[in-house]
């Protein structure tokens, strides 16, 4: 998602921070377009979006959630199912942060 740039030359780093400061926005937009478009087979995008992968229907029908609202999801991931069930992606590491 970021442009091709050189991370040990200060001015292909300003750039990319100069970029990503002004286009905020347009960024943000992009960033959840290609989230949509890489997730949407997924059991748990299914269920709330129906096919329907733009950032309106994101805003309208995702609700906020915390983790227990995904511990179905992380427990079935667990105990074998497929990852594809939250992400397109393999899910390398589970982790649980307990407070005390």
């Amino acid at each position: 998602m970021l442009p091709k740039f050189d991370p040990t030359n200060p001015k292909d780093c300003m750039s990319l921070l100069e970029d990503a400061t002004t286009n905020v926005k347009q960024i943000q937009d992009s960033v959840l377009e290609a989230i949509l478009s890489r997730n949407s087979q997924t059991e748990y995008l299914k269920g709330f979006l129906k096919d329907q992968l733009d950032k309106q229907s994101f805003k309208k029908n995702l609700p906020v959630v915390t983790y227990e609202d995904y511990r179905p999801y992380v427990d079935r991931i667990a105990n074998g199912e497929p990852f594809d069930l939250i992400c397109d992606r393999p899910i390398i590491v589970l982790l649980v942060r307990y407070l005390f």
